[in-house]
């Protein structure tokens, strides 16, 4: 039928819009306003797969508790139960409550093109300035730098002759079929597999599903003729579990076609993983890196109902990744992401900008695949048992290394990463619950480097095997259930410079280390042993009692002579976090008391003056 046929040599544009939003089983409080993705300013989503994820993902859009797997040919829709997520962020500090178990029901649904072109090409459009790099695994090939997300995405000749293209518009999700002349959009077939029902409410569309139900609005149509939008009927054809077009009144067919729906979806606002900062420090030109844990929903091989917790699931595994950021000046923008890990479990506790731009990460690994260089000074993942998640904050660790890992400016590639560790776990705190007594002492410990771009970090250890240097201070593992070390690595992590044990009889832990201007090393943490290491005439140079003691030790440049060593207590809860700076001459030590709360010492040194008789100034 011609609407207008004395226009038949105009460009005819026809266009099909539908509305597409779930609605919660149960209402939540955490949400968007229905029809809105409170997405970042410029809209952009779709990340591209450059090889981070299996071969027919080509895109992925994440929405928090909805994900959207773009693949070839099809989208898959993955839906987390608002409900559970809600319930399980109230478990988190509820002792009585097992978190790091708690189950999360998950629907997956997929909606493909019947009898589409499988082969068909794909592009975005609209770059994203911000790019991410994966780091993951120790096979470089399977790295994947510069990814970026893009505010839309074409699937082009999804059909012969028809394009369909999704994207964000001010925050709204849409998609378009377009159709090119003589095509006919009765070929569009969207055969929905997995879901539990699908059938039209009045002019709707209802997607049912277990955890959601999903309504799609009428389709609206509309033509651009002489620059004007002509309105055109339309509405669903539905047949079982497939969903086609129909055009009542007709359409010029002799001219382009667009359909032009729009998605629109509650999401959840709360936290759907454990993602959470560890670490910060300064970047070049003003800019600042961030780091933290990143729980990423896995792609699923299944549709239909499936259950997850941080502790896995028959789909994915309840893993982390560290995440690295990095953010302008001003913070309105991120510059890049980089996730760096592998098949497990992989915590970064402390990062530092050496001289030449180049980010040095501090954390700790159960993967044996963690990404490390080929000259690492450890290639092996050497592991330790099983922790229970309980004792790591939920993070699932199966056996746990010291990883050092220096990536190059842009994030896009390593200038080295090593293990460094021994048989037992390295690098955790789940053993002693006084000197790890707050939420992450798990994951404490500091990397810094010095002026030639050397690195130094202070951590723990369970290994009696842990690697330590010939001439260190303590060469054997002193006897306790945990005990601090220092070591030093060179700039591209192939060398183990020099390293030493830090502890005495019982639990110890090293948290802060840093350098005085002769490169001496100072190292900051909490005892509960009677015999770490002090020095005569020191400030306490004996155990105070109570639950536990800070510490701070003195040692020449290469970790082999106890220069000066002193206990930092009271006979009640006492451990030195934060440690000891370096400002010209001044140096500054905290600690805390549980049972005066938190205090601050600090020190004016005088060349004259040893760190003991400095750091014995302490004032609430």
């Amino acid at each position: 039928m011609n609407l207008k046929a004395h226009h038949i040599k105009t460009l005819f544009l026809f266009f099909f819009s539908t509305t597409l939003f779930t609605v919660a089983s149960n209402t939540f409080e955490n949400t968007t306003v229905p029809g809105h993705i409170h997405q970042g300013e410029e809209d952009h989503i779709f990340r591209e797969n450059k090889g981070q994820w299996p071969e027919n993902v080509l895109y992925k859009a994440d929405f928090g508790n909805v994900q959207i797997w773009a693949e070839r040919g099809s989208l898959l829709w993955v839906l987390q139960d608002t409900d559970d997520l809600k319930a399980r962020a109230a478990c988190k500090f509820d002792p009585d409550c097992s978190y790091v178990d708690f189950p999360i029901n998950n629907f997956a649904f997929r909606m493909h093109f019947k009898g589409g072109n499988m082969e068909h090409t794909h592009f975005g459009t609209d770059a994203s300035s911000e790019y991410f790099n994966y780091i993951r695994g120790n096979d470089p090939n399977k790295w994947a730098s510069e990814v970026r997300e893009y505010r839309k995405i074409t699937y082009e000749n999804v059909y012969e002759g028809i394009d369909y293209v999704i994207y964000l518009e001010n925050g709204i999700l849409k998609y378009d079929f377009v159709v090119q002349p003589g095509v006919d959009p009765s070929q569009i077939k969207m055969v929905y597999e997995g879901l539990d029902g699908l059938k039209p409410v009045f002019s709707n569309l209802l997607l049912k599903t277990p955890v959601q139900n999903i309504f799609e609005q009428p389709p609206y149509t509309y033509q651009i003729i002489d620059g004007e939008e002509v309105y055109v009927p339309s509405e669903f054809v539905i047949s079982d579990s497939t969903v086609g077009f129909a055009f009542p009144n007709g359409y010029e067919e002799g001219l382009p076609l667009i359909i032009d729906p729009v998605l629109i979806f509650s999401t959840y606002s709360g936290s759907v993983g454990d993602n959470w900062g560890t670490s910060a420090t300064p970047g070049p030109n003003g800019d600042l890196y961030g780091a933290g844990t990143v729980f990423e929903q896995g792609y699923p091989t299944t549709t239909g109902a499936f259950q997850s917790s941080f502790a896995g699931s028959t789909v994915v595994a309840g893993y982390v990744d560290m995440g690295i950021t990095r953010f302008s000046a001003d913070g309105s923008q991120r510059v890049f992401s980089t996730y760096i890990g592998g098949t497990r479990s992989d915590i970064p506790h402390s990062l530092i900008m050496n001289s030449r731009g180049e980010l040095v990460i501090m954390g700790t690994s159960s993967s044996p695949n963690f990404p490390v260089t080929i000259d690492a000074f450890q290639r092996q993942h050497r592991g330790g048992p099983a922790i229970l998640p309980q004792e790591t904050n939920g993070i699932r660790i199966e056996g746990s290394d010291i990883v050092v890992t220096v990536l190059n400016p842009g994030g896009t590639g390593l200038i080295g990463s090593t293990f460094v560790g021994g048989s037992n776990n390295d690098g955790i705190n789940a053993v002693d619950r006084i000197l790890g007594r707050n939420y992450g002492d798990q994951y404490r410990g500091e990397v810094i480097v010095d002026d030639e771009d050397n690195i130094y970090i202070a951590s723990v250890t369970q290994s009696g095997n842990f690697p330590i240097r010939g001439g260190a201070l303590q060469t054997s593992y002193p006897g306790g259930p945990l005990s601090g070390v220092a070591f030093s690595l060179n700039r591209t992590c192939s060398e183990l410079r020099w390293s030493t044990y830090l502890g005495g009889e019982a639990a110890d832990a090293a948290y802060s280390i840093k350098l005085d201007n002769s490169g001496n090393v100072f190292v900051a943490g909490g005892t509960r042993s009677n015999t770490f290491p002090t020095t005569t005439g020191s400030f306490k140079p004996d155990y105070q009692g109570g639950q536990s003691d800070g510490f701070v030790v003195k040692l020449n440049n290469n970790g082999s002579q106890l220069l000066a060593g002193t206990y930092i207590g009271t006979n009640n809860f006492d451990q030195v976090y934060r440690g000891i700076r370096r400002s010209r001459q001044s140096l500054f030590a905290g600690t805390k008391s549980g049972k005066n709360g938190s205090y601050r010492g600090c020190l004016q040194q005088s060349e004259q003056c040893s760190v003991y008789q400095a750091i014995g100034q302490q004032s609430e």
